[in-house]
């Protein structure tokens, strides 16, 4: 009489543990395919690529968005000095650097074109977020995920510089201040 509740005890503990260890897995294996930040999007279908280096290349003939939804290619952007900043409204880095760009576009004027271009958000989020930390340079949408493919970002922010004749000079994943942000300008775009 023993031997059969042992093997009921030892059957059901089995199944707790089973249970519990089939949980724990499924939700440890999933998170590498979500994003870190609570409140995020998921990424757009094309995703986001390891990082590639774009520099010396056109920029891609490839749309983005404004934020009621018309289509703007981005070879239109050429013509003056372009700074490119990806951002989206979840990340804590980018919250830091985007009122360093409105300080540096305050400074600058019309000198250097600021846009900021965000994958993830839909336009009304983008825009509260801009009025939340004080931006009012140009935002763009990337909803396809297009552009942050084309121009290898495989991390946010991420800031692309580009040339009056669309050749991208350079990019620097991760927050710039404000100096870092001018010192880069400077000397990508001497006067």
């Amino acid at each position: 009489m023993q031997r059969p509740r042992i093997f009921a005890i030892a059957l059901l503990a089995a199944v707790v543990v089973g249970t519990a260890g089939g949980w724990w897995w499924s939700t440890r294996s999933s998170s590498s395919e979500q994003l870190g930040t609570p409140g995020a999007d998921t990424l757009p279908d094309a995703g986001i690529p390891v990082a590639t280096d774009v520099t010396g290349k056109p920029l891609p003939s490839v749309d983005a968005e404004d934020l009621q939804g018309t289509a703007v290619a981005l070879r239109s952007l050429e013509g003056k000095p372009l700074v490119l900043n990806f951002w989206y409204s979840t990340c804590l880095p980018c919250r830091k650097e985007m009122p360093e760009f409105q300080q540096v576009h305050d400074e600058l004027g019309d000198r250097v074109r600021i846009i900021g271009v965000n994958p993830l958000d839909n336009g009304g989020r983008a825009k509260d977020f801009a009025t939340q930390v004080g931006a009012t340079y140009e935002l763009l949408r990337d909803p396809d995920g297009q552009v942050t493919s084309a121009l290898g970002i495989a991390r946010f922010p991420t800031t692309v510089f580009v040339g009056p004749d669309g050749t991208i000079l350079a990019t620097k994943a991760g927050a710039l201040s404000a100096d870092a942000l001018r010192k880069e300008i400077q000397e990508l775009y001497p006067s």
